[in-house]
């Protein structure tokens, strides 16, 4: 799974609370539990929407895990 179309303005590559979901396989709303509980950093569109940054969805897997798309 790749990171979606970005809007305008984000820093880097970033995923819906749904894609990162399926890295953890967990729920979306446990994803959004931890953005609000402060464990998993997530920034806001201008719609009001959360993207989690690629560096905070990784620094939350550790390094053991890889996402998808490195996969082979």
């Amino acid at each position: 799974m790749t990171a979606t179309a970005e809007p305008p303005g984000l820093p880097e590559p970033s995923y819906w609370p749904g894609e990162v979901a399926a890295f953890f396989r967990v729920d979306a709303r446990t994803v959004r539990r931890w953005a609000n509980d402060g464990k998993l950093r997530c920034i806001f569109t201008p719609g009001g929407h959360r993207r989690f940054p690629e560096s905070a969805v990784r620094a939350y897997l550790g390094e053991q895990w890889v996402l998808p798309e490195e996969r082979q």
